[in-house]
């Protein structure tokens, strides 16, 4: 498989799901893409993302099940690169940086766990 791919999803097409096993992050070259995290039976809203922005960047660094949904709310152009491809790099940097970035990533999984409840007790009232 190639480090890099174009891919193309229709709106309402998902990108990936919450849970699915993570081997690549995405590059949004065009269209919007709605990041969205489950609640109950209920979907709730984190963020759109656009153009130039990254989707799938956790899972990179943690490596565990992806933490959201993506779903593509405009056809999209994502360029997927491949975490083998990143590895190359990210094996280089020292591990003191490495530490740093994980911290980083773990925190932002665990405050995107805790907008998705102050989201859902605000549309509950």
């Amino acid at each position: 498989m190639a480090a890099n791919a174009e891919l193309k999803f229709k709106a309402g097409d998902y990108i990936f799901k919450e849970g699915d096993e993570a081997k690549s992050l995405f590059i949004v070259r065009t269209g919007q893409v709605a990041i969205r995290k489950k609640n109950a039976n209920t979907l709730v809203d984190l963020a759109v993302v656009g153009q130039k922005e990254v989707i799938g960047e956790l899972t990179y660094f943690d490596r565990k099940a992806r933490s959201a949904f993506a779903r593509a709310l405009t056809d999209v152009t994502l360029l997927e690169i491949q975490f083998s491809a990143i590895d190359k790099i990210y094996n280089q940097i020292p591990d003191y940086f490495r530490a740093i970035i994980s911290t980083v990533a773990t925190r932002l999984r665990v405050a995107n766990d805790e907008l998705r409840k102050l989201k859902k007790e605000f549309t509950d009232e």
